[in-house]
């Protein structure tokens, strides 16, 4: 539901848009039946995606935490795509 709703928010809204993704993503990489790492590492890249048309600290802010959260699970090759595109937008 909540990337239904993210999808609904207009072209105008991408800020808030790469915001929720990195929520969501966060979520995903939290322990317990909804941990999805391929999932969290697929909405941080959507988020990336975004944010590389952003001039914004606190949205490199957000995905340096969320490179934070997915650093133990970087064996996942998914994971790892992720981190390495990331941490060359949020300076890792």
């Amino acid at each position: 539901m909540l990337d239904e709703g993210i999808a609904l928010f207009d072209e105008a809204f991408v800020r808030d848009r790469t915001n929720y993704l990195i929520h969501v993503a966060d979520a995903l990489t939290q322990p317990g039946p909804q941990r999805d790492l391929d999932a969290a590492a697929e909405r941080g890249m959507l988020a990336i995606d975004l944010a590389e048309s952003l001039d914004s600290a606190r949205g490199n802010n957000r995905l340096r935490d969320l490179c934070h959260q997915m650093e133990p699970h970087a064996k996942v090759p998914t994971v790892r795509d992720f981190l390495d595109r990331a941490r060359v937008l949020a300076q890792v």
